[in-house]
């Protein structure tokens, strides 16, 4: 069986590619198929505004489909979208699994059916909280559709930390379309998890001031923090503003392509699409009840939080460094389609460090392409500019995000439960991205918006045009979700 326009790959899309391919390679009457497509249709142009990229509907051209022609995991500029590479890795053709990580031993298989693996360079890399600490080549030799047991070195490590073995298959002579020494394919084993971070009491005092039952100050040494209207307005490291918004409950995403499912075809309609009522529910989400506590040098708020479409609570642990530990929980009661937690940080935070998933973008159920290390980029660079635009940016399996200003002074968002973080941030709001139709529609602003997430829904991609997300890439109704976090000035 060979499946015509399996994967859809509409802009932020290819949810599910990864489950496609498991079946494929499970069933052998599952021959494969076809994506849609490969690469995204539009005009381009330059004027007064800059360059644009334009699609259907901007030529008074009467009946169209707008923006269905932006189908590919390649751009119109032929820039790729992280689809992109969600494809190159479910491709590959080779498997990495673990025997015995203790004693070096892992296991490959060869998914080619006419070529030995022995046709390529092999090297790994160990590397500890994403940093390479031992290194090198390997010889495979493996037949098609065979298993081929590996030993490798083992560096003597702690297991305190994120341990990750890599194994990276290369061209071995250079080729009419790559070089050697061109990545293929990569595969990756999680050794170890680094352990949650917890919040450590520490010495020294904290200075709380009531300006009335809403809003309060508090201090200690090398930082200031301010609740306004019950909400965690401002932080304050050393003297440098790095929280310049309220940290604000959020459970909506600017709409992608296929959250908007068959009203593409009603575009005027979009606004009474079901899950629209979550843009809503974010808004005029209503905090009630603060209640303070104060227990020698730590500070224990909560609060509850209300919306037409789900409840939770929202608690905050102060200690004497000004390390906030947050914990968010949430039940909504309908499918969400986030949940999490926004604010903006000073412009120039700009330099931004994470441990968890990358370099590119990726999504619940697009991630598998997406190697867990540690990288480093401008803020400028986290986005992806879709054609129409729409939700982009997000990293997942995120232990630390760090941002930083050009005096290296930090704000770091840590983990700190079983649940690692998913974040993303861009120069623009997130309303600003909602209501652009068109790239030089957007709003940029020198502010950072930045989102710490529990999770996103996945981004679906099996029909056109609609998500379709599987159970397992659902935020489902009726449950309790608990996201937990520590905002401080350096690496915990």
């Amino acid at each position: 069986m060979i499946l015509c326009e399996f994967a859809h790959a509409m802009e932020n899309s290819l949810g599910d590619f990864i489950d496609y391919m498991n079946d494929f390679e499970k069933y052998d009457n599952m021959c494969g198929g076809f994506i849609w497509d490969f690469v995204d249709q539009a005009i381009h142009i330059k004027d007064e505004q800059g360059d644009k990229w334009l699609y259907g509907g901007d030529f008074d051209e009467g009946k169209t489909d707008a923006y269905f022609c932006a189908n590919g995991i390649i751009g119109a500029d032929r820039k790729p979208h992280p689809s992109y590479y969600e494809v190159k890795h479910v491709y590959g053709q080779y498997s990495l699994t673990e025997k015995d990580a203790s004693k070096g031993i892992f296991e490959v298989y060869n998914k080619y059916s006419f070529q030995n693996l022995s046709d390529y360079d092999f090297y790994f890399t160990w590397e500890k909280d994403g940093e390479v600490i031992l290194e090198g080549d390997i010889e495979i030799d493996a037949a098609p559709k065979t298993y081929s047991e590996i030993t490798v070195e083992v560096p003597k490590i702690e297991e305190d930390c994120l341990l990750t073995f890599n194994l990276y298959q290369c061209l071995k002579e250079d080729t009419v379309w790559a070089d050697k020494g061109y990545i293929l394919n990569f595969g990756q084993v999680k050794i170890y998890h680094k352990s949650p971070r917890k919040m450590i009491a520490s010495d020294g005092e904290i200075d709380l001031k009531f300006i009335d039952k809403k809003n309060l100050d508090i201090s200690g040494d090398g930082f200031e923090i301010q609740f306004r209207n019950k909400r965690l307005s401002s932080v304050k490291y050393n003297g440098e503003q790095v929280l310049k918004a309220p940290l604000q409950p959020n459970y909506f995403r600017a709409m992608t392509d296929n959250d908007y499912t068959y009203f593409n075809f009603k575009r005027d309609l979009k606004p009474i699409l079901p899950i629209m009522r979550w843009q809503d529910a974010t808004k005029h989400t209503s905090i009630t009840g603060f209640s303070v506590k104060q227990k020698k040098n730590v500070l224990l708020i909560t609060s509850k939080i209300n919306n037409i479409l789900g409840s939770g609570s929202l608690q905050y642990v102060i200690n004497a460094k000004g390390d906030i530990y947050v914990k968010h929980t949430f039940s909504p009661l309908a499918n969400a389609l986030r949940i999490g937690l926004t604010t903006k940080l000073d412009g120039s935070f700009k330099n931004v460090e994470w441990l968890g998933r990358g370099p590119q973008e990726c999504y619940l159920d697009r991630k598998v392409g997406a190697r867990i290390s540690k990288y480093a980029m401008k803020v400028k660079d986290l986005e992806h500019r879709y054609m129409r635009p729409q939700e982009n940016g997000n990293r997942e399996d995120c232990i630390y995000t760090a941002f930083a200003n050009d005096a290296h002074k930090k704000i770091v968002f840590s983990a700190a439960n079983d649940k690692d973080l998913g974040f993303s941030a861009w120069n623009y709001t997130q309303d600003a991205l909602q209501k652009a139709e068109h790239l030089y529609e957007l709003s940029y602003e020198d502010d950072i918006t930045v989102n710490i997430d529990y999770s996103m829904c996945g981004v679906g991609g099996d029909m056109p045009g609609m998500a379709h997300i599987r159970p397992q890439y659902k935020l489902k109704r009726g449950r309790k979700y608990v996201q937990e976090f520590i905002i401080s000035n350096r690496k915990l």
